[in-house]
């Protein structure tokens, strides 16, 4: 081999990696941290995934929809994104948007809805593809530094209080 080649196949490397820092991880990726991963996997899908449930269902969506908006966002993330301790999740107030703006103009449809979530959470990935090319993660560490000292559990009980209150009378009778 000749140094030009392994230079265009370093200079390649860098730019995959650089578009999928998640696959630098893993190829970096050592046998001893498996145990503690997997404890950390169990523990954010014991928390996520009946979130995520919960969240689709307030707006309205099947509850499974709820799964297929996690599922994906933290495989995407892990190849995708650049923190290593990061959970990506839907959230409460993006949840509560996503229903006030769309029920609406679904106007009690729910394929409507769902055709509608889906276009409206391609378009959000579309928009993050860009933002991170254009290297805008400048504006989301500057927007974000008022919320660093909020805590997880009190963003949790609003739509735990809410499914709650939509369930209770089919348990109850």
């Amino acid at each position: 081999m000749n140094s030009d080649s392994v230079s265009k196949s370093a200079n390649r490397r860098a730019i995959f990696y650089r578009v999928a820092p998640g696959l630098g991880a893993l190829a970096a990726y050592q046998r001893d941290w498996f145990r503690h991963d997997l404890v950390a996997g169990v523990s954010v899908a014991a928390v996520a995934l009946p979130t995520a449930i919960a969240y689709a269902e307030i707006i309205g969506l099947d509850p499974v929809v709820g799964l297929y908006a996690a599922i994906p966002s933290l495989v995407a993330y892990a190849l995708f994104g650049t923190s290593r301790h990061l959970i990506v999740n839907p959230d409460a107030a993006t949840c509560a948007m996503i229903g006030a703006t769309l029920t609406p103009l679904a106007a009690g449809d729910p394929e409507i809805l769902l055709s509608m979530s889906v276009v409206l959470a391609v378009f959000a990935g579309l928009i993050c593809f860009g933002a991170s090319a254009l290297r805008m993660g400048v504006v989301a560490d500057f927007l974000s530094r008022p919320k660093t000292h909020q805590s997880l559990g009190t963003r949790q009980t609003a739509p735990a209080r809410a499914c709650r209150m939509i369930r209770t009378p089919q348990h109850v009778g």
